[in-house]
């Protein structure tokens, strides 16, 4: 499925990061990356991802100061939505969100991921 939406990645931990893009680029998107949260502003200024899938704890910067440093950035950076892939689904990381983020497990299966992704980016499912 060639759907050309890019995603820009942020994770510190060099496996999750190559696993995911592994994952997300088999299944058509373009892919940007990240390592250092610090950067992710002005990679998304420069990238326009179509979405953004941030790890939550970082630990130069986490996943909740880079969703609000995105929002205050730049009108480009404010709007694009972001998805939190992290282990630590539990009620201090849904606290960070107000309806707005959507959060997935690291353990979930890929399926499930894809399917959060196409719906963020209302892409029709393909069954």
């Amino acid at each position: 499925m060639a759907t050309q939406k890019k995603i820009l990645i942020v994770d510190d931990n060099p496996i999750a990061r190559k696993v995911l893009e592994k994952r997300l680029k088999s299944e058509g998107y373009d892919i940007v990356v990240v390592s250092d949260p610090r950067d992710t502003m002005r990679l998304a200024a420069r990238e326009q991802p179509d979405l953004i899938i941030c790890d939550v704890n970082m630990p130069e910067m986490d996943g909740g100061e880079v969703a609000a440093n995105l929002k205050q950035f730049s009108d480009k950076t404010a709007s694009i939505p972001i998805m939190f892939l992290t282990t630590l689904i539990t009620r201090d990381v849904k606290a960070y969100a107000s309806g707005e983020y959507t959060y997935v497990s690291k353990m979930s299966r890929p399926q499930e991921l894809f399917t959060e992704i196409r719906k963020i980016l209302q892409i029709p499912s393909s069954s």
